[in-house]
């Protein structure tokens, strides 16, 4: 019996953020407007460090470029607005971000989950690479490095609501592989079995809903 997540359930449940315009936003540019729904605004007193290893990068640069980027009609045109604006601000973490999620919308998941993981380590209070990381460590079926991203991501903040969502979903996750190994020990316990039905079929209720 297999207990590999399907990787088209797993890209379901754990939701990302696939812009800079929520807590990234506020920590690094914190004159910018935030607007996310799903994310808490970041503390001011949280600011100030993240913009100087950002560079103080020009807000107005840095967001016409981002919107370039996403208005743009295919994914290399994309990472080559990313890429020149990097060019000139190669410490911008909003850029960097953005380039990494174009990189995993691309499909170019060896490249984005790099571009993350290099972000999570040099910026381990950002919130949001963490939940990104995690999502492609979900896709892969990697389970407890996606919970560890989650986790980490919580500690940066603990009041990221999408974390806490998206660890929730992936509990179910983690319930669903443990109720299997315990029935490739006893497959007749009749219990186990129930719990797993149930799982598998809360979890395919979630990975029909749409996105709040």
């Amino acid at each position: 019996m297999s207990i590999a997540p399907g990787r088209a359930r797993s890209a379901a449940l754990i939701r990302v953020m696939t812009g800079a315009s929520g807590w990234l936003s506020a920590l690094i540019l914190s004159a910018c407007a935030v607007g996310n729904s799903a994310v808490v605004a970041a503390p001011a007193a949280t600011v100030a460090a993240p913009q100087a290893a950002a560079g103080r990068v020009a807000p107005d640069r840095t967001s016409t470029a981002i919107a370039a980027a996403q208005s743009a009609a295919d994914h290399d045109r994309a990472l080559a607005i990313l890429d020149a604006a990097l060019q000139a601000n190669p410490r911008d973490v909003r850029l960097r971000f953005a380039r990494a999620v174009r990189l995993s919308e691309a499909g170019r998941q060896e490249l984005a989950l790099a571009a993350f993981t290099e972000l999570t380590q040099e910026f381990p209070e950002l919130p949001e690479p963490h939940n990104n990381l995690a999502a492609i460590h979900a896709q892969r079926g990697e389970l407890d490095l996606a919970r560890a991203q989650l986790e980490m991501a919580l500690r940066a903040f603990p009041g990221y609501a999408l974390a806490r969502e998206n660890l929730g979903d992936l509990y179910l996750r983690l319930a669903e592989r443990s109720y299997l190994r315990s029935l490739e020990g006893k497959p007749e316990n009749a219990s186990v079995r129930t719990k797993l039905t149930l799982t598998k079929e809360l979890i395919n209720r979630i990975t029909t809903m749409a996105p709040q």
